[in-house]
């Protein structure tokens, strides 16, 4: 999985390796198909998050 670019409050950042996600961030990412439902994952809020 690759992030290939983060949108936030009308600009769009180029990450780099110090590049943080932050609350209300639009996030593109590349990933091969069989690699999807991992990414899913890593992006699910659990009940515990509440």
């Amino acid at each position: 999985m690759r992030v290939g670019a983060v949108y936030r409050k009308g600009q769009v950042i180029t990450p780099d390796g110090e590049t943080l996600i932050q609350a209300r961030d639009r996030v593109i990412l590349f990933a091969v198909a069989n690699r999807v439902r991992v990414v899913e994952q890593m992006f699910r809020v659990s009940l515990e998050f509440f």
